[in-house]
Order: structure tokens, then sequence, then C-alpha cells
């Protein structure tokens, strides 16, 4: 690409004329008495039948301190992204890919200038916060319009012509507006892609492209080509062959558009199989009414058009957890069948059935009425086809559903993602084949093994009555966290539409939750989660139940779950959490995570075991539990004895260590089942190793090694011979350290009480019973003072390394 270099010297109408020719230029404010930027970059009065600005007319307005602006002529195009990283990015594709381009700094981004001569360019419009094909958000400034750019001159700060070219080319396609931000409230495309949300963030891409973009089948490949080519940091573990695999899934996967489009029974090719209910009839595939009509002073008998859609009820689904019914409509449009399963409701009022119209049903205000008429006597008039329906996975009372297994209940997903899950929810290629491919190649990685068991079984806690819990696998980056979470989805289906990412609302993820209610929720990359939705996320997710929301009439039907939340990131999801102790019973937390074999070679093979191996070991191990889960369980308890006994009466360590024989448990069963070889024994030495290097089992110990951290940073604060000038949290009185109780409830907050107890029972403080205060505390007498402390015990600070006798003058 050729640059020209538009120096200082150049006078502004000829750097204009450069960069846009035929350019109207016209004052802008700039900071004449003003000093918001958003002001700054406004019109200065009206220029509308003025002429353009003269050289000497720009030069007078600058040396006021105003700016100056640029119409953009006709058949050209500016695109304006606002974050300089992605800027940065965005122009590294362009130069490699050899388009050429004006490009202009911002003090936000960047401005990049284009012809749009061609009929499908001259189609775009001035818009804002659009996303592209390439996951890019840009505004748009055209030559069709009165769009105006601020032009960079000397006053305008981080606004300047970076280069510009002799003949810049046609918009290209990738850089078109495809959607609007405002329609995907909670997406954004992380742009450069890091290592951990690749898979996702590109599938999420290239499925919007589909359902937004017009010709996308054209559109995806491509995008999705110079995405992985230019905004992905580091490919390693995520191919050329990897990338075509999520193409192909995506190409190959149904929109919401797309997903009402069936082929149709032969029953329903012609309509006379069914009995339409008088007055009503078909007419060239049309819904017609016959009614009596005053007509020139008569009255007539007239047939009245309905629909142009002759609309049948084809199946009355039974929803076997709620009772409810649904109906299945269907038409013929254009030589096709579509289908929508619908609630009752919506064929009884008006307002529902309206809705039916961006389906691409004939509905309107005019004829609703007469739909719903009409559909109240088809009821009456067939014997329609019953059948049961389920709206979620798992265990529906007594049935268990899975989408490979399940049997005469259909299952029936009320929003497109939950779509995608029952999609995911497949098989490909066999048992032996994923033992050979997936799980010998980590279980000799005892924390590996761990997460995948987990994910075993997370259908067996609700028959053990076990809670809901968190698993989380931690390490360094690049370690192979993914991975593993990758191995733990193929159990159960095709990890790409069954991992998420924690760049969601915590509702979206109590939802999923409820949808999965017995599978695994897998979720990667805590990291990315703002720090109090995590905190919320750990004890919503243990409950099992979703946060109470009330309605006018009453209160919303309550999400529910039974199942293993699994997760890794860099840090422990504990390391997230403001001194709440609870958390540690509610997350078994499996740190300092790596495999051993760090070969490229290895991720490869486990890679590509994943992606032909899936689904097939999580149905099988449903149907033999089914089958001889009574025959199991009593074992279960051998288990639970064996890590109680280990938990050695830490409470957190006790309630965890139900959920950890579980696993351990479950692993035994695979390979009574199915001979796996898992050595068990790696899984419980695991236990021992957490129990040892894991600080957050002992909340209420590490709580106060807080508390005494602080203390010793701080030993200004702590009473010696001298009361301290400012703040006193503690007292040091005859080799005896004291906590006073408003610094350790200030510290605490709410945990406080808890806490407090809890150091009574370990004996880190001591039971004094003294009256009128609490257990914990103790009336004394120091340097003419009288105060409650409380008084903790010597052998506890010298097991944590403190010494307080250090005494500190303060004058």
């Amino acid at each position: 690409m050729t640059f020209m270099t538009l120096t200082a010297s150049r006078e502004y109408t000829d750097q204009i004329n450069l960069v846009l020719p035929g350019a109207k230029i016209i004052k802008c404010r700039g900071y004449i008495n003003n000093d918001e930027y958003s002001k700054a970059k406004a019109p200065l009065g009206s220029y509308k039948g003025k002429p353009s600005l003269t050289e000497d007319q720009i030069q007078k307005h600058l040396d006021k301190g105003g700016w100056i602006g640029t119409l953009i002529p006709e058949k050209h195009i500016v695109i304006d992204v606002d974050n300089k990283e992605v800027a940065r990015y965005l122009y590294k594709l362009l130069s490699g890919e050899g388009y050429k381009f004006h490009l202009i700094s911002t003090p936000n981004g960047c401005q990049m200038i284009f012809k749009n001569e061609s009929e499908e360019n001259k189609k775009i419009k001035m818009i804002s916060k659009w996303f592209t094909s390439i996951g890019v958000i840009i505004d748009t400034r055209v030559g069709s319009t009165n769009s105006l750019i601020v032009f960079p001159t000397a006053n305008t700060e981080n606004r300047e012509i970076v280069s510009s070219v002799e003949k810049v080319d046609e918009l290209p396609t990738f850089l078109k507006p495809l959607w609007n931000t405002a329609t995907t409230k909670d997406y954004r495309f992380p742009i450069p892609l890091l290592a951990g949300d690749r898979n996702q963030s590109i599938f999420e891409l290239g499925s919007k492209i589909k359902r937004y973009g017009k010709d996308s089948h054209d559109l995806i490949e491509p995008s999705l080509k110079l995405v992985h080519k230019y905004f992905m940091i580091d490919k390693k573990g995520y191919s050329d062959y990897e990338l075509q695999a999520t193409i192909n899934s995506i190409t190959g996967f149904e929109t919401p558009e797309q997903s009402n489009q069936v082929t149709a029974p032969k029953k329903l090719e012609k309509v006379e199989s069914f009995m339409m209910p008088k007055p009503f009839f078909s007419q060239n595939n049309r819904l017609f009414k016959k009614e009596i009509k005053k007509v020139d002073g008569e009255f007539k008998e007239i047939n009245a058009l309905v629909s142009r859609y002759v609309p049948l009820i084809t199946m009355i689904y039974e929803h076997i957890e709620r009772g409810e019914v649904f109906y299945q409509i269907s038409w013929k449009a254009e030589c096709k069948w579509y289908q929508e399963t619908v609630t009752a409701k919506t064929l009884a009022s008006k307002p529902d059935l309206l809705c039916l119209a961006d389906k691409g049903f004939s509905v309107t205000d005019l004829n609703g009425r007469t739909l719903i008429e009409y559909f109240d006597s088809f009821l009456a008039e067939n014997d329609i086809p019953r059948m049961k329906m389920v709206d979620r996975l798992g265990k529906v009372n007594e049935e268990f559903i899975h989408p490979e297994i399940t049997e005469n209940i259909s299952i029936i997903p009320s929003d497109f993602g939950y779509k995608r899950i029952v999609k995911s929810l497949s098989k490909k290629g066999n048992l032996e084949g994923w033992q050979s491919s997936v799980l010998d190649l980590i279980k000799d990685n005892p924390k590996a093994l761990f997460v995948v068991m987990a994910s075993f079984t997370s259908i067996v806690l609700e028959d053990l009555n076990l809670d809901p819990i968190i698993c989380d696998l931690t390490g360094t980056t690049s370690r192979g966290k993914s991975r593993v979470l990758a191995a733990a989805a193929s159990v159960w289906g095709e990890s790409r539409g069954l991992i998420n990412e924690f760049n969601a609302t915590l509702n979206s993820l109590e939802r999923k939750a409820s949808f999965l209610r017995n599978y695994p929720l897998l979720i990667d990359d805590h990291n990315k989660a703002p720090r109090q939705m995590l905190e919320k996320l750990i004890y919503t997710h243990s409950g099992g139940m979703s946060k109470g929301r009330a309605t006018i009439g009453g209160i919303h039907e309550d999400f529910t779950w039974n199942n293993m939340l699994i997760c890794n990131g860099e840090n422990s999801i504990l390391n997230y959490v403001e001194r709440a102790a609870g958390a540690s019973a509610r997350v078994i937390s499996i740190e300092d995570f790596s495999f051993e074999d760090d070969e490229d070679n290895f991720f490869a093979m486990l890679s590509e075991g994943i992606e032909n191996n899936f689904g097939e070991p999580g149905i099988a191990f449903l149907k033999a539990w089914q089958d001889r889960k009574n025959h199991l369980m009593p074992m279960y308890e051998n288990f639970r004895d064996l890590f109680i006994k280990k938990s050695n009466n830490n409470d957190v360590l006790r309630r965890l260590s139900k959920h950890y024989a579980a696993i351990v448990f479950v692993a035994d069963c695979l390979n009574t089942l199915f001979d796996y070889e898992i050595d068990c024994n790696s899984l419980v030495h695991l236990f021992d190793e957490m129990v040892t290097s894991n600080k957050t089992l002992d909340k209420s110990k590490e709580l106060l090694n807080e508390i005494l951290e602080d203390l010793d940073s701080d030993r200004r604060s702590i009473f010696y011979e001298y009361e301290p000038s400012h703040e006193s949290k503690a007292v040091f009185k005859e080799d005896r350290l004291y906590l006073l109780p408003k610094y350790v409830k200030n510290f605490l907050g709410v945990e406080t009480k808890q806490v407090r107890n809890d150091w009574l029972k370990k004996g880190f403080t001591y039971y004094l019973n003294q009256k009128n205060v609490a257990p914990d505390v103790k009336t004394i007498k120091h340097k003419g003072k009288t105060m409650q402390a409380i008084p903790i015990n010597p052998d506890i600070l010298t097991e944590l390394g403190y010494d307080f006798k250090e005494e500190v003058v303060i004058r």
C-alpha cells in the first residue's frame, strides 16, 4: 500500500480535498466558550445554503480556538471505531489483506474512509453501535445524508490523519453493519480473542451472523477465518482444522427462523384429512368463513377470507410437570410446512395470538378474533393426537429426560438457547473410542480425572440426597483447564454447545441450570465474571432454586436444579468472596492444576478425541444407573464414611466430604460397569492433598489469620504501654493478645457472630461465660482503663507464626 504523507505545511482545503474530494467544510464549535467534548464536535451555527469555508476563513476560525468539520461527500463512507485496541487489530487486518483506505486517529479510536459506490453499499445508512460480521462495533457516516466528521487540525488533540492513499477501496463486506448492539444487549465479541474463550466466542459470533446476516452462508466462513487469522493471539489448541469444524457446526445449525420448518406428515398433505368446522372451509390453501351479509338490500351468503393460510392443530401436548396444555399449529406456505408449539392461552387470547405474526403466520388485528373462533371450533370437531411433553431436561416427575433416550415424550424448549443445548446432548463415536482417546489421556492426572468424574456424578446427586455443588478447577493460564472442561462436557455431548461463558447474567445462568436440571452446568473462565456475581452464584447454585420474583397477580414459578456446576479459572472462585465463611462449604476447589505433559501433540490428541467421541459415555452410564442404582447406592455409604473420617471434625470439610465421596463412588461404579480401570486411590490422595493445601477449607481460621496479619502490619493500633493516638484494634497485656470487639465486628461484618462461635469451638479463643457479655469476652484493666476484649489463645498465634511481644512506643 502506497501512503501519501500529509505535512503540516499543506493547506487544510488541500488536505480535505485529498481525503474527501468535494467535501463541504463547515465551522464546529470546538472549545469556544465551551469545555465539553460532545458540544465541541457540533456545528457552529447554520451551514445549510452557505458555501464551503475558504482557507482564510478556516485559519481565522482556528485562531479563535474553533474546530472545522467536513460533510461526507457522495460515494464515500466513514467507519468509526470507538475503541483504540480494537482499532489497532482492525488496522492490522485491513493492512494484512491489502485494503486501501484513509486512516484518521481519534481520541477514542479511529475513522476509516472507504468508497461506497456499489448498489449494496449505497443502502447503508448512518447508524450507531452496530456489529459487523467480524465482531467489530462501528458507527457509520455516509455521503447520502448530512453526516459530518471533525477534521484534524492543530486544535484537535489526539485527532490526526495517520495515513492516506491515492485511491481508496470499496467498503469490504465484512465491515458492513449487520445488527444493532441494542438487539443483543448482553453480547460483546472479545477482541483480541484470548485462550479460554475462543471456541464459544467464535461459535456465538458465527451463529449471530447466520441469524442477522443477509446471504449469511457466504459471510460466515470468510469472516470467521479473518477473525481467526488476525484477532486470535494464541492459536495453540485452536487450529485451522478446529476452526473449520466450528464453521461446519454453525452452517449446519438451525436458526430460530428456520426451526419451525418441517417436513409435512402425510396426513397433512391434504387438509381434507381433518374436519373443517363449519362455517369455515379451505380453498386454494386459504381459510374462508361463510357469512350472511346484506348486499344491495338483500341478505346473501358470502365467502369471507379469514387467512391466506389454513392453520391446523396437529398435536396436543400435555406438560407432565406442570399439567399445562400446549398446541402444535401447522400451516403450509409456499409449498413448505411450518410448525409452532404454543400455549393454550395463545389460541384463546388475541394479543398472544398476534405474536405468531413474527413466525410468519397470517394473523392480524383484523382477523385475530375470527381465528380464535376457528381454533376453538377446530378442537371440538377433530380427534387430535395427544402426546406428553417437557420443556427441560433431567429428572421430571418420574422420568429422566435425555434427547437420545427418552421415548414418547417430546422435548420442546421454550428458547433458542435451550434448543442448542438439546441439540448438543448428542453422541458421536463409541464408548471404546472415548475411553482410549479421552479418558486414558487424562486419567493419570488425578485433578483432571476428578473433574471428568464430577461430570458423571451430576446426575446421581438427587438419588444420593445431596444438594447442588460447585467443582472449581484452577491453575495458571494455558495449562489445559479448558481442555479438561471440554473433556467433562464430552461425557454428555458436543462440548461447544454445552460449555458456557461467564460473560452472562446471573439470571441466565440460573435458567440454564434449571433447564439442565441434573446434567452438569459447565462454565469456562470465571476470571471474566464480576466479583459480586461470583459470590451470589456460589450461594444461588448451591441452594438449587432461583431468586423468587413477583408478578402483578402473584409470583413467578421458581427455577430449580440439582446438579454440578463445573468451572475453571486462574484463581479459585473462593478468592472472589469477601469473608463469607459459608462459601467454602459450597465449592470443591481443585487448585494448582497443570498437565504434566505439555507437548503440543498431547493437546492435539486430546482435542481430536473430544471432537470425535462424545455423548455415548453419559448415555451408557445413565442407562446403567437407572437399571442398577438400587444395587449400587449402598456402596456409597462406605465412601461417605471414609471421607467424613478424613475431615477431622472440620465442619467445612465434613460438608464437602459427602460430595467428594459421591464423585469417587461414581468412579468406582464406572469401573464396575465398564471396566474403565480408574485409579480411585489417586482421588483419595487428592482429597488428602486438598485438606493440607487449601486454606479456604477452614474459613474461620483463615479469617483469624487475616486479622492477625492486619495487626502485624499496623502495630501502632495495638495498645501496649501507651494508647494509640488513632483507632485501637487490640490490647497486648501480660504476654497475651486481646482483640477489641468493635474492631472484630468491623473486620468480619455480618459473619462476626458465626466466626466468633467457630473460634470458640476450635479453641482459638476461650469460653469465659462472664456475666452480661458475650461468652468469649473478658473485662480487662490496662494502664488505668477498663475495657472488654477477646483473649486469643497463644497456641494459635504460635501455630500461625505471630509474636506480638514487640512494643511500639507512641508519644
